[in-house]
């Protein structure tokens, strides 16, 4: 059978329905992609991230929107929905890695993977904000970093934290302790480009002294290349 017209058919039966408020089709994306059409091949990156996302952190998405319903936060699903229909449009990735780009940044597959109750007290999680979502992407695709969709697909996946949590603020902190090189707003630009995880980079222990940053730390960062 024609992969359209399979697809089709899948529509029909109802393979895309959702449950508990989410969209159920996302799970099953990659497997049906390869078993009804083996000669799949990704047409982008962004396909390809939606592909390779773990089976560990799909299993972890039904756990993640059962604590977000019952996060006691009002319109929290209708609104988690929304989220990660807005990052999908934006970036071709496929609903469930969006999804877990959103809980990574937001603080809930972190949440989820504790089972400490009292841990849990002193985890922060959110619920996003469309309007701050929203500004966040088109910052990144109109921004001094230009980027293209798969850009900001690649981008999101690998350091959700900054591309959906205010890059602009991340953009000016990590340029303003950056190597004297790369100040210069359009030369961190060109390195952003090159390197999105850079923007994660808010500290440099040569200007201040070492203070434990070693993960958002520039010196460390130029160690591991």
């Amino acid at each position: 059978m024609h992969f359209t017209s399979l697809l089709c058919s899948l529509l029909t039966v109802g393979a895309f329905q959702t449950t508990n408020g989410f969209t159920a089709a996302a799970e099953a994306r990659a497997s049906s992609l390869r078993t009804f059409n083996p000669e799949y091949t990704p047409s982008s990156p962004s396909q390809l991230f939606a592909e390779t996302l773990s089976e560990a952190e799909v299993d972890l998405l039904p756990s993640i929107r059962e604590a977000i319903e019952e996060s006691g936060e009002e319109a929290a699903t209708s609104a988690w929905i929304e989220a990660v229909e807005i990052v999908s449009s934006k970036t071709g990735l496929a609903e469930d890695s969006a999804e877990m780009a959103l809980a990574k940044a937001n603080g809930w597959r972190a949440w989820v993977k504790v089972t400490s109750k009292f841990a849990k007290k002193y985890m922060k999680t959110y619920i996003p904000e469309k309007e701050k979502l929203e500004a966040a992407m088109d910052w990144a695709l109109s921004g001094p970093l230009n980027f293209s969709e798969d850009q900001l697909a690649k981008a999101i996946v690998g350091t959700p934290e900054v591309y959906l949590m205010e890059p602009k603020t991340k953009f000016e902190k990590a340029r303003s302790v950056a190597p004297k090189d790369f100040q210069d707003s359009e030369k961190f630009a060109e390195l952003a480009v090159e390197d999105p995880s850079i923007l994660a980079l808010t500290f440099n222990c040569v200007d201040s002294g070492c203070s434990s940053e070693c993960g958002n730390c520039w010196v460390s960062y130029e160690n591991r290349k």
